[in-house]
């Protein structure tokens, strides 16, 4: 099957438009989940992920947060799940 000139175009077309709109997406449910975290930690209520994250992205220093030992996360991380895995 070949597609006409003018129809391979717009598939083209249709092809990249998807493409940008998927990365928009993508790029707009990473910057939320970056500010609930941002949120989280200022209020106090941080999850084992945020820290950890904020201690692995450090370049950002509009946020001030104590920072530990990766393995201090992790160990939080992991009383976390034991804590709640028992309690379901």
């Amino acid at each position: 099957m070949h597609l006409k000139p003018g129809v391979r175009l717009q598939t083209s077309i249709t092809q990249m438009h998807h493409y940008t709109q998927t990365q928009f997406f993508l790029q707009f449910h990473l910057d939320q989940a970056k500010e609930r975290s941002k949120i989280r930690i200022e209020d106090g209520r941080a999850k084992p992920i945020d820290l950890l994250a904020k201690y692995i992205n450090a370049e950002d220093d509009d946020m001030s947060v104590e920072m530990h030992e990766p393995y201090t996360y992790l160990e939080a991380s992991h009383e976390f799940l034991l804590t709640n895995w028992a309690n379901s």
